[in-house]
């Protein structure tokens, strides 16, 4: 039986209502009169049909997070978009709402970035690890067996990766992986001035510039330190090819010097220098070698990114990495090969320190940043040029402004440009995510100044699409705010190196000028989209054109 037109638009309860007698149909259980029905399912499941039919009628009244769980299905809320636009402060409230669980990461990004996107829904999935306060508990655990780490299965989740909306891919994947009938989804888009978005993220990226300077200020002070730290510690885990373990973990954490592992860098040193310490180990023949050779290059691996301080003392730190790499003691326990020998050695051996060469973290550690006068000015020359050479497309026209906007920006896998307009280019942005097979109806606009100034409304009539109870959160003021993204996303920061704060510079006057008219046919565009282009939320922005 194949549901006709006017059966597909039927309204969500009766929809739900035809989905029981069907599945009761199957199992015998049915006392309804549909016993009495002609088979209706011949060559085809119906209750995926009358599932599949389920687009057809507004999301907004579909199916509820009680629905979701009674049906054992699973709806995903991605806030997908835009940098800058208070995604974290939407994040903050969406976590604490009792019947949506939230990701462990803030910032997922499984489908913008490749490697994460390669490694399948497992992956993702386990972001939602399932917990006893999960919607029917007992029974999910029963349904997913002896799994070691189950994850949540049914009810409403969520995740808040702002790239997503910009990414040439995401919208794609997002698309193809959730048009599954056990599975749905909903796009959450933040806007907001463009220009001031784009301002905004030039001076987060300011921000970044000034954390590289305070580790290269700290890398300086010291060096002597985080070095006898990897050789005391981290050295002998990797040379007989371990993780760290959480005791000799400490150790190490104990030994770096604190005002070094606040920086908001610290985490990305880490990765480079076990990139080097894992080089070490795949250059050299493992079953044949010994593990002093093993431990001797990895040694060599991490000294090639100290040097003594004086060259005169070169052949004496070279001395001072042999011995410490061929010491019979210097072994997995920590305590074997002790603090005091090394300040021993150091002050024997070298006695002006070491410094950190700053070229082994590679050349892309050390970000670079034009001045906003030239890095704005070049991004709108960028454009208009790409745009001549597209003599035949309508800036007037969305479907041709995508394309055009897709020719001229070339958008990384992993979201840090120095493009700052085009994140601003939001009709263009959804357009091509409407394009790659994400319906209108699924994308929840909402402009940030509104959100900001009066968020209670904007979130009853997200919840409602979202199909979640209204609820009255705790906070609502802009310092309950940004305490609460703290406190939900502890680590955000100091992981990533982005800043939750905003603008602290005002913006050049003629910068804004320039910009704000560059930007206005993009956001008459958008204007238009959001006016007649079937999406939910808000239908106008609270800006001019």
């Amino acid at each position: 039986m194949i549901l006709t037109e006017k059966e597909s638009s039927m309204d969500a309860a009766s929809t739900y209502d035809k989905i029981d007698s069907f599945k009761k149909y199957l199992s015998g259980d049915s006392t309804d009169g549909t016993e009495d029905l002609e088979d209706p399912f011949e060559d085809v499941d119906t209750v995926k049909v009358a599932q599949k039919a389920l687009p057809a009628i507004d999301p907004a009244d579909y199916p509820t997070h009680s629905q979701m769980v009674l049906e054992k299905r699973r709806r995903t809320v991605i806030v997908a978009g835009s940098q800058k636009c208070g995604t974290s402060a939407l994040a903050a409230y969406l976590s604490s709402h009792p019947s949506i669980r939230f990701s462990k990461m803030k910032e997922v990004h499984h489908f913008d970035q490749n490697s994460n996107f390669k490694r399948g829904l497992k992956k993702y999935d386990a972001q939602w690890p399932l917990e006893p306060e999960d919607p029917d508990f007992e029974a999910q655990v029963e349904e997913l067996g002896d799994l070691e780490e189950p994850t949540l299965r049914y009810g409403v989740r969520a995740e808040a990766t702002p790239y997503y909306i910009a990414s040439k891919d995401a919208c794609s994947r997002i698309a193809k992986t959730f048009d599954r009938e056990e599975d749905d989804y909903r796009l959450v888009v933040m806007i907001r001035e463009p220009t001031d978005r784009a301002w905004s993220e030039y001076q987060m990226e300011m921000r970044r510039i000034l954390d590289e300077n305070a580790m290269k200020e700290a890398l300086e002070k010291y060096a002597v330190e985080v070095f006898e730290c990897y050789m005391q510690f981290k050295i002998p885990v990797f040379a007989q090819g371990l993780s760290l373990e959480e005791k000799t973990l400490e150790a190490y954490n104990e030994c770096v010097p604190e005002e070094f592992m606040s920086l908001a860098r610290f985490k990305k040193f880490e990765k480079v220098m076990s990139r080097q310490m894992k080089k070490g180990r795949a250059s050299m023949n493992l079953r044949n070698a010994v593990k002093s050779q093993v431990k001797y290059n990895l040694v060599e691996k991490v000294q090639n990114c100290w040097e003594a301080k004086d060259p005169s003392e070169a052949d004496a730190f070279m001395s001072f990495v042999d011995k410490i790499s061929r010491s019979e003691t210097y072994a997995v326990d920590a305590d074997a090969f002790s603090a005091e020998e090394i300040q021993r050695l150091q002050k024997t051996k070298i006695k002006r320190g070491v410094i950190f060469k700053l070229s082994c973290l590679g050349p892309t550690f050390f970000e670079k940043l034009n001045s906003p006068q030239v890095a704005f000015s070049t991004d709108m020359q960028s454009y208009r040029t790409c745009k001549q050479a597209q003599a035949t497309l309508d800036e007037t026209s969305l479907t041709e402004v995508t394309q055009l906007v897709k020719a001229c920006y070339k958008t990384p896998a992993k979201g840090i440009t120095k493009q700052f307009l085009y994140r601003s280019m939001y009709a263009a942005q959804l357009q091509r995510c409407i394009d790659s097979g994400i319906s209108p109806s699924k994308i929840f606009l909402i402009d940030s100044e509104d959100f900001k100034s009066s968020p209670s409304g904007i979130l009853k009539e997200l919840h409602e699409f979202i199909g979640v109870e209204d609820f009255e959160y705790e906070f609502n003021t802009p310092e309950d705010v940004h305490a609460e993204i703290n406190n939900r996303f502890p680590t955000f920061e100091l992981t990533t190196g982005w800043r939750f704060d905003g603008s602290t510079e005002e913006m050049p006057e003629k910068i804004r000028k320039d910009t704000t008219l560059f930007m206005r046919p993009f956001n008459l565009l958008l204007k238009e989209m959001m006016a007649n282009g079937g999406m939910k939320g808000q239908k106008k922005y609270s800006f001019e054109p």
